[in-house]
């Protein structure tokens, strides 16, 4: 008898002194709530699978997967808490943009971009803000990217 073979046999063995010939109980986990802002019209509602796409952690995640291909960064140096200028400058990027994209809060935000604290992400913000020559040319490409255009009275143009 194999090794597999075993752990099936434990298995069946293990599930029929448990349930005997019976099924086991099917346990229903309550849907999980999405973001309940102006963007999504409420909370969960039953969103179909084509209404993901309007979701803003998706959006989150499409802003992280254009910063990582125009910085050249990749997705573990972008999540870890190293603080390479490259990669500190990558993580302001993406805040910048899901802060004026998504509607996400900075907690939300913190938490997709490899559980920073929101004070961190308010910080990031306001670095981009405060350096447009610095990160013009980066917002640029980014947006380029997204496919997107830059929001008004931003003075990166």
């Amino acid at each position: 008898m194999t090794y597999a073979e075993a752990l099936k046999a434990n298995y069946r063995e293990t599930h029929r002194r448990l349930w005997g010939d019976e099924q086991p109980p099917v346990v229903k986990l309550a849907r999980p709530m999405a973001y309940s802002g102006p963007a999504t019209g409420g909370l969960w509602n039953g969103l179909n699978t084509h209404e993901w796409d309007r979701l803003p952690t998706r959006k989150g995640r499409e802003i992280i997967r254009a910063v990582l291909y125009v910085t050249g960064v990749r997705q573990v140096d972008f999540m870890s808490h190293r603080r390479s200028y490259v990669f500190v400058e990558a993580r302001q990027l993406a805040c910048w943009f899901m802060r004026h994209y998504t509607g996400l809060s900075a907690p939300q935000i913190g938490r997709m971009i490899g559980g920073r604290d929101h004070s961190t992400i308010l910080h990031a913000i306001k670095r981009v803000n405060a350096q447009p020559d610095k990160f013009s040319k980066r917002l640029l490409s980014i947006a380029g990217a997204l496919r997107v255009s830059l929001p008004e009275g931003v003075p990166f143009q």
